[in-house]
C-alpha cells in the first residue's frame, strides 16, 4: 500500500483509497503490461499471476491497447470498459481505470478493475422487456387493425351484396322498358326513352363500381383464385367502351382484330374497364386505346388528354387513393379503386406497369405489358 502510495499523485490517491474500500480488483503492470502485483480478488477471478510473466487477461494480446498507452504517456487517467469470458465460460463485464504511476518514463501502471457484470446483465433484461413490451404492443395493434379491416371487409361485402339486388332489378326493368319503348314511334317517347337509357346506364355503372369494390377486396385478400384463358383483346375492348356514353367521348382504338393475350377474363377486363373509366372520367374527353407486340409481348396503352398524373406515383396505387386528396372539397369522380385493382391484376399475371405522359393526347398514359397466348396476323395486316 505504502509502496503504491508513492507513485502516485495526490489526486490520484483518492481513486486508490476508493477502490480499495469498495473492494474492487487491482493489479500493477509494468509498460508491457505484464503484471507485478495482484490483489486477492484478482487472483480469485483469473488466478495468481505475480512473478510470472504472465499479462492482464483484460489487455489485448499482452500489450497495452494503443489509446491507453498514449493516454497514460500522458500522465493522464484511462477509463474504458472491456469484457471477456472466464475458465468457466462466464462472461465477464467490467470497468477500468488505468492510472499512470508517477515514476520515469511511466514504467509502471495501476489498474482498477470494477465487477460491472450483473448492473450491465440487469441493465440488458431491463432493455429487453421494454422490447418485448413495445412488440407486444404493435402485435396488439396489428391485431386491432386486422379486427378493423375485417370489420370493413364484412361491411363492403355486405353493403355490395344487398346492393345489387335492387340494382339488377333496376337494370332488367330498364331494358325491359328501353325494349318496348323502342316499338313505339312517338314524339313524347323520345324522352321517355333517353330517361330510360340514362337509368340504365347509371344503375350498369353502379353495378361495375360494386363489381370493382368486390374484386379489390379479393384481390387485397389474395382470395381470388385465377383462371387462365385465352382473351380476344379487340373484342374486349369494344365491350368495354360500349358501357361509357358515346356522345361525350372522342375514342380511338388501334388494336390488332387477331390478337389474343393469356389472362382471366373477368380480372383482365375489370383492368382494361378502370383503364378506360380513369381516362374518361380524369380526362378532357379523348380517349386512345392502342395495343402492339414487341418482343413476343403485348403492350397495351390506354392515354387521355386530361392533366396527367399530378400525385407521386407510389400513392396512386394505393386502395381509395384519389386524385383530389381533399374528398370533401375535390371536383373530381371516382372513389380511388381503379388503379388499385390495375395494380393489383397485373402483379397476380405477372404484368408489367408503366405511368408517363402520352406524347399524342398530352394527358396521362398508362401501359400494360405481358405475354401473348397467340397472334394471327392476316395478310392485310402484315
Amino acid at each position: 500500500m505504502d509502496r503504491l502510495e508513492k507513485g502516485l499523485h495526490v489526486s490520484k490517491k483518492e481513486l486508490l483509497y476508493d477502490a480499495i474500500e469498495r473492494h474492487l480488483i487491482l493489479s500493477r503492470h509494468n509498460a508491457a503490461g505484464e503484471i507485478i502485483e495482484q490483489n486477492a480478488r484478482f487472483t480469485a477471478l483469473f488466478g495468481s499471476h505475480e512473478g510470472h510473466r504472465s499479462v492482464n487477461p483484460l489487455l489485448e494480446e499482452g500489450v497495452l491497447p494503443t489509446e491507453l498507452s498514449a493516454t497514460l504517456q500522458r500522465g493522464e487517467t484511462w477509463r474504458g470498459r472491456k469484457s471477456c469470458y472466464l475458465e468457466n465460460e462466464r462472461e465477464l463485464i467490467v470497468d477500468l481505470t488505468a492510472i499512470p504511476m508517477m515514476t520515469p518514463q511511466m514504467s509502471e501502471v495501476l489498474v482498477l478493475i470494477e465487477d460491472v457484470t450483473a448492473v450491465v446483465h440487469a441493465g440488458r433484461a431491463q432493455q429487453q422487456k421494454q422490447i418485448q413490451l413495445k412488440i407486444d404492443r404493435l402485435m396488439e395493434q396489428k391485431r386491432h387493425y386486422r379486427e378493423i379491416n375485417r370489420i370493413k371487409d364484412s361491411f363492403l361485402m355486405l353493403f355490395t351484396h344487398e346492393l345489387r339486388t335492387p340494382l339488377n332489378a333496376v337494370i332488367n326493368f330498364s331494358r325491359h322498358l328501353l325494349k318496348h319503348l323502342n316499338q313505339i314511334e312517338h314524339s313524347k317517347v323520345v324522352l321517355m326513352r333517353e330517361e330510360a337509357k340514362l337509368t340504365l346506364q347509371s344503375g350498369e355503372q353502379m353495378l361495375d363500381m360494386i363489381e370493382n369494390i368486390t374484386l379489390a377486396v379479393r384481390l387485397r385478400d389474395q382470395t381470388l383464385t385465377p383462371h387462365y384463358e385465352s382473351i380476344e383483346l379487340l373484342e374486349l375492348v369494344q365491350r368495354l367502351c360500349a358501357k361509357f356514353d358515346p356522345q361525350a367521348l372522342s375514342l380511338q382504338i388501334n388494336i390488332n382484330p387477331a390478337l389474343r393475350i393469356e389472362g382471366d377474363y373477368k380480372a383482365f377486363g375489370a383492368m382494361v374497364y378502370n383503364l378506360i373509366g380513369n381516362a374518361v372520367t380524369y380526362g378532357g374527353g379523348s380517349v386512345r386505346i392502342a395495343c402492339r407486340v414487341e418482343e413476343g409481348r403485348f403492350v397495351l396503352c390506354v392515354a387521355d388528354n386530361g392533366q396527367g398524373f399530378r400525385h407521386p406515383q407510389a400513392r396512386l396505387f394505393d386502395l381509395f387513393e384519389q386524385a383530389d386528396v381533399d374528398a370533401m372539397t375535390r371536383e373530381d369522380k371516382g372513389i380511388g379503386v381503379g388503379l388499385y385493382v390495375v395494380k393489383k391484376v397485373c402483379d397476380l399475371f405477372g404484368y408489367g406497369i408503366k405511368l408517363g405522359s402520352d406524347p399524342l393526347l398530352g394527358g396521362a398514359q398508362v401501359k400494360i405489358y405481358g405475354a401473348i397466348k397467340e397472334l394471327h396476323v392476316p395478310h392485310s395486316h402484315r
